[in-house]
């Protein structure tokens, strides 16, 4: 498996894969260079790339990781989409909702299978959240805050129009 991106979730992917056993890792590509050397040495992984191309040529890798930005989600997933990999793409699915289905439909027309990384929806505590609200008739007001809060994410790296984006979409109504 490949991965495009080197930040956190990147490592986190590297390290998740790494303990599955018949599962090689064997490429890094990231816009920073310096920052993709860093992680393949961390994983020893063997190819870092300048491309997603040249990730693709010189990884023989079927299954890709696209661990990037919000921002840089759909530009990057249609450069994977032109080669022949599974795609794993870290959430969200680009920055909003159109974004993410141009991605879908993009996928769609390469022919590429695309999974999302979701795992929130499984954790106990969204499942008692939707549990609750399928409870509840009518019209309600949900406020969905994310786990930092807009100076953290400032400060984390997260660019200011997607910290921007999560002040502005946190209180909801949901029809019931």
């Amino acid at each position: 498996m490949a991965v495009v991106g080197a930040g956190l979730m990147a490592r986190e992917h590297l390290r998740a894969f790494g303990d599955v056993p018949g599962v090689a890792l064997v490429g890094v590509h990231s816009r920073t260079r310096a920052r993709a050397e860093a992680l393949a040495a961390e994983f020893e992984v063997p190819v870092v790339t300048g491309s997603v191309e040249e990730l693709y040529e010189k990884s023989a890798a079927d299954v890709v990781v696209v661990a990037v930005s919000e921002l840089s989600a759909a530009a990057v997933s249609g450069e994977c989409f032109a080669f022949p990999w599974t795609v794993l793409l870290e959430k969200p699915p680009g920055y909003n909702l159109r974004v993410a289905e141009e991605i879908r439909a993009a996928a769609s027309a390469a022919g590429r299978r695309v999974l999302v990384g979701l795992n929130r929806r499984f954790y106990s505590s969204t499942r008692a959240v939707l549990d609750g609200l399928g409870a509840q008739d009518g019209t309600r007001f949900v406020l969905a805050q994310d786990q930092q809060d807009p100076q953290a994410a400032l400060a984390a790296g997260k660019p200011e129009e997607v910290v921007e984006k999560l002040s502005l979409d946190r209180a909801h109504p949901c029809e019931g």
